[in-house]
């Protein structure tokens, strides 16, 4: 708490506040590493140039394994096909790249489903010269929105007309 006894007096000297370039990666470095989803930049080849402590974490991988296309590594097998082709789609057109697939967290090795997303950076001139990109965890949803599907279909057999006695008597 700030009393009066706690405050800078005159005499002592306050630090100049941080430049708009300090401050805007300050606020960048808070906001990368406190949301929610794991959040990474990549080149305008597509290979991965950072990716937030968050991603370290969830992968339990090493910034050196996940920076370039290390990434690969912890998609499921079966979506790596779709998730390169979408990427390089992205790449060529400079379109959003978004997409699900499935992450292996390195915590108990299970594959939950993220929705992945990229939007370019570009230059004055219209270039693209970074990608900002998030995975977002949306396993939860994924399996909510299955058993739904199944209860509808169980709800959908169960209801049918049954024959009737009198339809069935000639």
């Amino acid at each position: 708490m700030n009393s009066p006894e706690n405050l800078p007096s005159a005499d002592v000297p306050i630090s100049p506040s941080p430049t708009p370039d300090k401050l805007g990666l300050l606020e960048y470095r808070f906001l990368v590493e406190s949301i929610p989803q794991q959040v990474w930049t990549a080149l305008p080849d597509g290979t991965l140039d950072h990716v937030s402590f968050r991603c370290l974490e969830y992968f339990g991988r090493s910034y050196e394994e996940m920076i370039g296309w290390g990434w690969k590594d912890v998609l499921h097998p079966d979506d790596v096909a779709s998730c390169i082709e979408r990427w390089t789609h992205s790449l060529a057109t400079g379109e959003t790249y978004e997409i699900e697939f499935r992450l292996r967290r390195a915590k108990d090795g299970a594959f939950r489903w993220h929705l992945g997303r990229a939007l370019p950076q570009r230059d004055e001139a219209g270039r693209i010269v970074k990608w900002f990109g998030t995975n977002t965890d949306i396993d939860d949803r994924k399996r909510t929105e299955e058993a739904l599907r199944q209860s509808e279909g169980r709800f959908r057999h169960s209801s049918r007309p049954f024959p009737s006695a009198s339809s069935s008597v000639t």
